[in-house]
């Protein structure tokens, strides 16, 4: 049993250099995800529908290691090679985002479907031959806790129950509610990783096997 415990947040400089607070990137209640929220789940009776539709839509979005951006105002410019967008920055502008960026997403939409101790974005590590720094979501609707996968593209992959997966080592809980950490860790240290560098090809292999498919 994973042992958590509350966390101050902690300011990012992941946007040309301005400081952020790191639950800012939660966002269930910009207008652009609300809107994006109603459009994805019309039409759909259960709440494990419309996780599934909203699952699909951030799954769809190409994944890339990293985000370059450039902020422009009157000719003056800043870059960032790997930028941390907002939910809204990548509804409307990004072709492309990484592991965080996709787990901010998809964490502020199924915020507009589930309360905050059901939906979490997860800040850790994955281990397999090496480790890397990875995001990714945690969904428990019906009580049970599933890894919610955004850099795969088949549903019956990207959802696996916790305990079927041990590569995956959970240090920080994100909501735009607050910030929990895995008792014993720092989560300043996992945050100073970035989380744009971990190779997921491994996935597509892994979780074939032990894959629980949302729909039933």
């Amino acid at each position: 049993m994973v042992m958590l415990r509350k966390s101050d947040n902690q300011p990012i400089t992941s946007r040309f250099g301005e400081a952020v607070w790191l639950n800012s990137f939660i966002t269930p209640d910009s207008p652009d995800v609300k809107l994006k929220h109603q459009e994805l789940v019309r039409g759909f009776d259960t709440v494990d529908e419309r996780i599934a539709a909203l699952w699909n839509y951030v799954a769809q979005i190409p994944y890339t290691r990293t985000v370059s951006a450039k902020l422009i105002i009157e000719g003056q410019s800043r870059s960032q090679g790997d930028t941390w967008l907002f939910p809204s920055e990548i509804i409307t502008l990004a072709p492309k985002a990484n592991c965080a960026n996709k787990s901010f997403l998809l964490t502020s939409l199924l915020r507009n479907e589930l309360p905050a101790h059901q939906v979490r974005c997860v800040m850790g590590h994955i281990r397999m031959d090496g480790i890397g720094a990875h995001a990714w979501c945690e969904v428990s609707p019906h009580g049970n806790p599933y890894i919610l996968e955004t850099t795969v593209t088949d549903i019956r992959r990207a959802l696996v129950p916790t305990g079927y997966a041990p590569e995956y080592e959970p240090v920080l809980y994100l909501t735009d509610m607050g910030i929990d950490v895995v008792d014993e860790s720092e989560g300043i240290g996992i945050i100073d990783e970035r989380f744009g560098y971990c190779a997921v090809e491994f996935l597509r292999e892994y979780l074939c096997e032990r894959c629980i498919n949302l729909l039933g």
